[in-house]
């Protein structure tokens, strides 16, 4: 009977062992869950923001070569008219 209680005892230990690894397992594990959560946020406000500052600078981009596109079809008219004048005045 004896032997049958300490086995039972021995079994016991084991189990409240493994339950306290368990647990110990659990509680780490649910506070990198809460770090990485924290880091996912604070990586998605990142990504949020590099998005926008991207929106914002093709906006400025898009702007500007519309701007140049305007500018060199005035410089081209301007050369088409110059060139057609000093033809003109050519064959005078």
């Amino acid at each position: 009977m004896s032997e049958f209680v300490r086995v039972r005892k021995d079994e016991w230990e084991s189990l409240r062992k493994d339950i306290e690894i368990f647990i110990q397992h659990y509680e780490a594990s649910s506070k990198k869950v809460k770090e990485l959560t924290k880091e996912n946020i604070g990586l998605r406000e990142q990504l949020r923001a590099a998005t926008e500052r991207l929106a914002t600078t093709e906006q400025k981009a898009s702007a500007e070569l519309q701007q140049t596109s305007a500018v060199l079809q005035k410089m081209r008219a301007n050369i088409y008219r110059v060139v057609q004048e000093t033809e003109k005045e050519m064959k005078e």
